[in-house]
């Protein structure tokens, strides 16, 4: 029996270790996922990409936002080759 109850709690430790750390700058609006990017990508097309069902995020919040996950860059002058960090909109109204 004791053995069983020390194999649940390894399972357990296993488990919690799988789980995908939340990103320090998510909110309650968003997701934060990295991405790198490619020629032809803007800050617009990768969140569309991202966000496919979410339609109902304004354009200026999309900009605001990838502002706050990547401070000192320029949302129009993003680079190939480059990561940043985009927000994916949770279930909003």
């Amino acid at each position: 029996m004791e053995q069983e109850e020390v194999k649940k709690n390894e399972n357990d430790e296993q488990e919690s270790d799988t789980q995908v750390p939340q990103h320090p700058k998510e909110t309650d609006r968003y997701y934060v996922k990295p991405y790198t990017v490619i020629p032809g990508d803007t800050v617009l097309s990768i969140v569309e990409e991202f966000n496919e069902e979410q339609s109902s995020v304004q354009m200026n919040q999309i900009i605001q936002d990838f502002q706050i996950l990547n401070p000192d860059v320029d949302p129009h002058q993003i680079k190939p080759n480059m990561d940043y960090l985009f927000p994916v909109y949770k279930n909003l109204p």
